[in-house]
């Protein structure tokens, strides 16, 4: 079965679940071109390729594979506030660092088994 037409059509379904919300909010806002193009910038440069690339790599190295790039977001959130924000890691910052990495790593890694289901 493939993946991508259920990817492709979780944006249109979270839109028009979210929708009402928008509307009732339309009247208390004021339009901005540059909210219009930040808000474009972020959805079809972030999100748009995010979910393209998702569904692609469902379909190369499977779903829960797939799943282990959600284990290194953190990370790469963690090295930019020190590089770009000037934040400091702790030792508790850097256990939780080491604790994802070695879930992403148990998560790909090769030759792992698989449980099976218990028989009865």
């Amino acid at each position: 079965m493939d993946p991508q037409p259920y990817w492709c059509e979780f944006p249109v379904v979270a839109t028009v679940a979210t929708m009402p919300w928008g509307l009732i909010g339309l009247t208390d806002s004021d339009f901005a071109w540059s909210a219009v193009g930040s808000n474009l910038a972020v959805g079809l440069g972030g999100t748009g390729v995010a979910y393209v690339a998702a569904a692609t790599l469902i379909g190369r190295v499977g779903p829960v594979r797939m799943s282990a790039v959600t284990y290194v977001v953190p990370v790469v959130a963690a090295v930019l506030g020190v590089v770009v924000l000037d934040e400091s890691l702790g030792i508790w910052e850097l256990g939780g660092l080491l604790i994802l990495m070695a879930g992403a790593w148990m998560t790909t890694r090769v030759g792992r088994r698989s449980v099976g289901m218990p028989s009865g």
